[in-house]
Parts: C-alpha cells; structure tokens; sequence
C-alpha cells in the first residue's frame, strides 16, 4: 500500500533545510521550514533564521527552485511554532514525544 506524503516538517532552516524545503516544493509537497528562535528575538523577528532560510534559498544560484512562485509550498516557523500546533498540522492528538520534546528544547510539558 502506498501512502501519499502530505506536508513535511525541515528542522534547520540553514543551506541544506532550505534547499530541501526547495526540493519538496519543486515536488509539489508543502513544508514547513523551521529554526530556533534567536535569544533575543521578539514578534516577527522570532522567524527570522527560517525567513533567512527561505530567502536564500529564493535567490540562490543555480536555482533551488524551479519557479520562484513555488516558494509559496514553503511556509516559515519555529521549533516552538511546530510543538505548540502539532495536534493541528498533523491531526493527530498525540503530543510530541518526551524525546522529541527535550531534545528540541521547545515545548512545556
């Protein structure tokens, strides 16, 4: 039986997690980007290493898009973002495991 992949989850918003942000999206598979949030971020500075990311990978050359509009596949987050929505981007009502958790450092139990 084949399952289809929906949505993906990139944990690390630098060259590679871009890049393969990128690949998804080319495949036509939405993903979340997502990175830490800066010590000393606030508001919409918080995603500021994921829209980093993001952006370079939009202006990288060669192209890690096919299209530049395929960047929209891409949405941008933080580590805290996917541990607080879990239950709702995966429908599912499990919570993060308590390795997953501790090791992302991001979620209150």
């Amino acid at each position: 039986m084949q399952k289809r992949i929906e949505k993906v989850a990139v944990l690390g918003a630098g060259t590679m997690g871009a890049r393969i942000s990128a690949h998804l999206a080319n495949a036509g598979v939405p993903s979340y980007l997502l990175d830490i949030v800066p010590p000393d971020a606030d508001g919409p500075a918080r995603n500021r290493l994921a829209a980093a990311g993001l952006e370079a990978a939009v202006k990288s050359k060669p192209a890690a898009f096919f299209k530049p509009s395929l960047a929209r596949l891409v949405t941008i987050g933080t580590l805290k973002t996917i541990c607080r929505s879990w239950p709702r981007l995966t429908g599912s009502s499990k919570r993060w495991s308590k390795t997953w958790r501790s090791s992302a450092g991001c979620c209150a139990k």
